[in-house]
């Protein structure tokens, strides 16, 4: 969520945070290369909803409980 954060700046869901984390990470990549995913993604499609239940207070508590400060 943060990465995106900073990259588009817009603050997304946790919910969210969760498809995006599959492609920041390299998880699709890797799930490729594993053959559980088709080949050659040219493009891949990721729907972000808006942060309307989630502030910057909360995203920095979220990351704290994570220990992710």
């Amino acid at each position: 969520m943060q990465r995106f954060l900073d990259d588009e700046r817009m603050l997304v869901e946790p919910a969210c945070g969760a498809a995006l984390a599959a492609v920041y990470s390299g998880l699709l990549g890797r799930l490729q290369a594993e053959g559980r995913l088709g080949p050659a993604l040219a493009s891949v499609v990721v729907v972000v909803c808006g942060g309307n239940s989630i502030d910057s207070r909360e995203l920095q508590a979220l990351r704290a409980q994570l220990g992710r400060s």
